[in-house]
């Protein structure tokens, strides 16, 4: 990758540095949202956004083909991404971005069996960011269609590895079953991330694990 590519990328977290060091509000905990193309990562915030009243969801290009979608609740920042490629100047953004970050909530398409491995090699490389050391995660088993052919919990769990990566790392966890079309268990499992970022909300995680 060019040196010019670099230098852009350098250049804008200059500023963006520069920008988040105006005013002095304490910063809301920011959560991460990533996962595989067509996980339900936007689909979540865009229900989000419907449900909280919030103003919109901001979308940044700090480089060509790589787009940030930030969402501003009343107690978290939700920020997610366009691309899921993990190599050098993009790999360097999303850790830039990760400084910052107090949890992760990571997205499966429960339906999309075929890509499950994949999946978790992307958890696990995302895991190996020293910026999201100790940080929670939500793992979002999402049924987009509500389908029957979807897998359960355990068999999400089970091709994910989780207890072997995930514990691995030393951080809390749970896995939530749900739908981003029609927002089944979506609360519960951020009501879990409330209650580990201190925040107001109920445990609603049935797996929390160490």
């Amino acid at each position: 990758r060019s040196a010019h590519d670099c230098s852009r990328v350098s250049s804008f977290w200059l500023f963006m540095g520069a920008s988040s060091s105006q005013g002095s509000r304490k910063p809301k905990p920011q959560v991460v949202i990533l996962g595989l193309q067509g996980a339900g990562k936007f689909t979540l915030m865009q229900a989000m956004l419907a449900q909280s009243g919030a103003k919109e969801i901001v979308t940044t290009r700090p480089v060509i083909g790589f787009e940030v979608y930030s969402l501003k609740l009343n107690d978290l920042e939700l920020i997610s991404f366009s691309n899921g490629h993990l190599d050098g100047v993009l790999m360097n953004l999303y850790r830039a971005f990760f400084k910052p970050t107090s949890a992760l909530v990571w997205m499966v398409d429960s339906t999309d069996k075929k890509n499950f491995k994949e999946s978790r090699e992307r958890l696990e490389k995302f895991l190996s960011c020293s910026e999201l050391d100790g940080h929670p995660l939500l793992v979002l088993a999402n049924n987009k269609q509500d389908s029957d052919e979807a897998s359960s919990v355990n068999e999400v769990t089970e091709a994910l590895h989780l207890a072997e990566i995930v514990v691995s790392t030393g951080r809390n966890w749970c896995i939530k079953d749900c739908s981003t079309k029609n927002m089944t268990k979506i609360d519960e499992g951020f009501n879990w991330l409330r209650k580990e970022l201190k925040l107001t909300g109920d445990n609603g995680g049935e797996e929390n694990k160490r």
